[in-house]
């Protein structure tokens, strides 16, 4: 079954143009992918991204510090 998205913050993503993940006759690089480019600059994408490590509990907030970091760190 097709899953449905109504937010509006993937109405770009959805109009994403024809990009490649794997350059042609290249061998794959992360730093390289179109469509990891395309995604890294999409607001919506990164504000999902965020929200998703956020209430998942992976990035926590330090009101000390002001800052974020991974659940792990430090220990």
């Amino acid at each position: 079954m097709k899953r449905k998205y109504k937010s509006k913050k993937f109405d770009s993503v959805k109009n994403m143009p024809e990009l490649h993940h794997k350059l042609p006759d290249q061998d794959f690089e992360l730093e390289k992918s179109e469509v990891l480019n395309f995604l890294k600059n999409d607001e919506g994408t990164m504000q999902w991204l965020f929200d998703t490590m956020n209430s998942s509990g992976l990035i926590v907030y330090n009101p000390e510090t002001k800052k974020w970091h991974g659940k792990d760190y430090g220990l």
